[in-house]
């Protein structure tokens, strides 16, 4: 039988069983010495901009190898030859044959020479609150101008879309958790930035902000079309993980302190959205210039 799962990609078992003898790199292939940066994925998911990022790391860490997983003759040949173009010697691309069984296949990759090397990848929630780099293309700074500039929020959706929202100082204070996180911690962690308090809909982001800045009147299409993306997520692990750096900041302070700043500088420009700095206005002059393709990456062949 077939079950169906939607939106899912793929299942990894957590509890395969790894092989206790890890072999040693000359058994792998790998020299005595030196950094081993290491992906096993197929060939045909190495994409050229990606490789040429292996390729500059490469040339700026002395003695330090690619460590690939065996593809096609054709495949490793490219690859080489793409290494050489790049000024890199094609012994420092070392192929990873393939092994019989799976305990022994991850019981190598402990060889992976990651020393040194920890992740901390932080999935922020949607960013809010004054700055001195303030951006105003942000669901609740955008609300909070245009109750000071117009006295009336504009919400172009149906208001229901949830928005999952976390202050800049907040932020600020995950990335200090990120750096500065134990060496003997998990070396390779991915967690949602944010608290389960500050998950609101579009509409309700807007009336807290209309009842900080009195008078301003609230404008929801209710005849759009229903989002029915939800950001809406889980910020369990934060809370294990990070216990005292929790969001400290609550909505009506972080709007508080968006009105009370552009305040302070007198702000009234009544066709903010409308500035060249807006993120989607630079992305369309960019795209518009070629310097970005339709999948917004940078095009390297332009001037």
């Amino acid at each position: 039988s077939v079950v169906w799962l939607p939106d899912t990609l793929m299942f990894n078992d957590p509890k395969r069983v790894i092989a206790q003898r890890t072999p040693t790199r000359q058994e792998c292939g790998l020299p005595d010495t030196g950094f081993v940066f290491c992906c096993f994925n197929n060939a045909y998911k190495i994409l050229p901009d990606v490789f040429q990022i292996w390729m500059r790391l490469l040339k700026a860490i002395d003695n330090s190898v690619l460590w690939l997983g065996q593809g096609t003759s054709t495949a490793m040949a490219n690859l080489r030859g793409e290494a050489e173009k790049a000024g890199i010697a094609s012994k420092r691309v070392i192929f990873a044959p393939r092994v019989p069984e799976m305990a022994a296949h991850l019981a190598r990759l402990r060889q992976a020479d990651l020393g040194g090397l920890n992740v901390r990848c932080l999935r922020f929630a949607t960013a809010c609150g004054m700055s001195p780099r303030l951006r105003l293309d942000l669901v609740l700074n955008d609300f909070v101008a245009g109750a000071l500039a117009t006295g009336e929020i504009t919400v172009l959706s149906d208001g229901s879309p949830w928005r999952p929202l976390i202050d800049v100082e907040d932020m600020a204070r995950a990335i200090e958790w990120a750096a500065t996180r134990s060496e003997d911690a998990d070396r390779f962690v991915v967690a949602n930035v944010g608290t389960d308090a500050w998950n609101f809909q579009v509409k309700d982001i807007a009336q807290a902000v209309a009842k900080a800045v009195p008078g301003t009147k609230v404008s929801i299409n209710l005849n759009a079309p229903p989002d029915k993306r939800s950001y809406r997520v889980d910020f369990g692990l934060w809370r294990k993980l990070a216990p005292q750096h929790q969001p400290r900041h609550s909505l009506d302070s972080a709007i508080a302190r968006v009105r009370d700043g552009l305040q302070r500088i007198g702000f009234a420009d009544k066709d903010f959205r409308g500035s060249s700095l807006i993120r989607l206005k630079v992305l369309e002059r960019l795209m518009g210039e070629k310097r970005l393709d339709d999948e917004l990456r940078w095009n390297s062949s332009a001037a």
